[in-house]
Parts: C-alpha cells; structure tokens; sequence
C-alpha cells in the first residue's frame, strides 16, 4: 500500500514508540528507515539490469 516506503520494521517501532517504549521506538523506526532505503535502492538498481539512474 504505500510502494515500500514504509517496511514492517519500521511499523513495529511506531507501534512501539506508541505503547510507551518512546525512545527505543523511535530508534527502531530510524533504523528500519535507513535499511529500507536501501534495500529498495538495490532492488531499484537490480530491476534497472545493474545500472544506475
């Protein structure tokens, strides 16, 4: 639903930010944005034959 940019790492550090686990959310949600980005920058280069935009 949102074309990747948001993963479920970064879900559970939102949910987790939510129900009290402030910093430690938060944390998870900067973290699983980082790996998401890229991780969709590779698979972006991998559906572009190995070159770059």
């Amino acid at each position: 639903m949102t074309g990747g940019a948001v993963s479920m790492e970064m879900v559970q550090g939102v949910l987790s930010a939510v129900n009290g686990h402030f910093w430690g959310g938060i944390t998870r949600l900067v973290i699983g944005y980082f790996k998401n980005r890229k991780s969709n920058h590779a698979y972006e280069k991998l559906l572009n034959g190995g070159k770059e935009r």
